[in-house]
């Protein structure tokens, strides 16, 4: 099965590092938005809100190309399991739990994404790996009481949506890739 591009592991852990941030903020702000807003309704605003940022940006460039055909599916089932269930059992979970619980009953996500990986991609499991993970499961079962289990499965169900955004399978036909 081919393995994903690889790219500069500076570039790489310096996305991270900026997407952690991002997240942090979704968590902060997400908390005190479900308040005043129901979790459909806010997952409805960011959807639309993206789509009109990203479209701004994609067509500034010039790089809107059309479709095949043959991706259509993949990319429907992109934009529901990893894009709107996500968000939906997200914003309910955080209007349940505190931003810090709900931060960490997402830190399963490497889990989820580890096994998706091994089963979609064929990655191979290290000790290094299997381990890193069991140690962050681990600080969250130390940081979680038995009380905050009642608001994790909305939380837990958002995961499964985005590991498959995440570790898809076989990479999208050239076609899409522009």
């Amino acid at each position: 099965m081919p393995q994903p591009k690889k790219t500069s592991s500076t570039r790489a852990y310096a996305a991270g590092f900026i997407g952690s941030w991002i997240a942090a903020g979704t968590f902060l702000v997400g908390s005190q938005t479900v308040e005043r807003f129901t979790p459909l309704q806010l997952g409805w605003f960011r959807i639309m809100l993206s789509f009109v940022l990203i479209s701004v940006v994609v067509g500034s460039r010039g790089k809107i190309k059309g479709i095949a055909r043959a991706d259509w599916p993949a990319l429907i089932m992109m934009a529901l399991a990893g894009i709107t269930s996500n968000q939906l059992f997200f914003l309910h979970g955080i209007k349940l739990a505190s931003p810090i619980e709900a931060a960490m009953i997402y830190a399963f996500l490497p889990v989820t994404v580890m096994v998706a990986a091994r089963f979609t991609l064929g990655e191979t499991l290290t000790w290094t790996k299997v381990l890193g993970i069991l140690c962050a499961l681990a600080g969250v079962f130390f940081v979680l009481s038995p009380v905050a289990w009642k608001v994790a499965s909305p939380i837990c169900a958002a995961m499964p949506s985005w590991q498959w955004q995440c570790c898809p399978g076989p990479p999208i036909p050239s076609s899409a890739s522009g």
